[in-house]
């Protein structure tokens, strides 16, 4: 994972035309933005996206593991595969239309966002349905050899769409962010922050804040 939630910088290095010298500045604390971009509400959002993808990723290996040695997928499985599948599902639509209806509009106002980065939302999306039309086909009961197949399919798929979601994170972190604390302040950015935070649930809210790696870090953004 990179971002606040182990400390890491975000470093943009592309696509935004800031020379090297300013963009350090841009990045760091300062009279303008009083927290590093690492430690942006966009950049955790970010980075709880990377986690459900991980764990998503891992369990799925692992009841790969378990159909092969002839373990048939028990119903609690299914039902707890199919939740989290919806719960993702949900946290990347919902961030998804806080960046289309709120964040890049806001953006574009006074700086031009490349048009590739809405755009591969459809393509995104159209991936995460793939994979879940496959969830939807999972019941317990079947066949191992048969579930085999069909959550071995789910696995490729869904690691080829996170690879192509880590990309786009990383490329919203490296273009974006750089443009949006260059252009704006904090100041200026509070009445949008403060609107996606009211859209937001408490389920959504612990969402949010699961990446992080203490109490004392979620207190802040509670």
């Amino acid at each position: 994972m990179t971002g606040a939630a182990n400390g890491d910088a975000v470093t943009a290095t592309k696509g935004h035309g800031i020379p090297d010298t300013e963009l350090k500045e841009i990045m760091a604390a300062n009279k303008n933005w009083f927290y590093p971009a690492h430690d942006d509400g966009f950049v955790h959002a970010h980075d709880a996206i990377r986690l459900d993808m991980k764990m998503i990723s891992e369990a799925l290996k692992a009841v790969v593991a378990q159909l092969k040695g002839g373990q048939a997928l028990q119903g609690w499985q299914v039902d707890n595969l199919k939740a989290v599948w919806a719960n993702f599902v949900h946290n990347t639509h919902h961030h998804h239309e806080n960046e289309e209806a709120i964040f890049f509009p806001w953006i574009n106002e006074r700086v031009a966002l490349p048009p590739k980065m809405e755009d591969d939302h459809v393509t995104l999306i159209q991936a995460m349905d793939e994979c879940g039309a496959i969830v939807d086909r999972l019941a317990a009961g079947q066949p191992a050899e048969a579930d085999a197949r069909a959550v071995g399919e789910l696995s490729d798929k869904f690691d080829a769409m996170r690879a192509s979601v880590e990309a786009h994170l990383k490329e919203e972190e490296e273009v974006a962010l750089p443009l949006v604390r260059k252009h704006y302040t904090y100041k200026e950015f509070q009445p949008v922050e403060k609107k996606i935070v009211a859209g937001m649930t408490p389920l959504d809210m612990g969402w949010f804040l699961l990446p992080f790696p203490g109490d004392a870090e979620r207190r802040k953004w509670m």
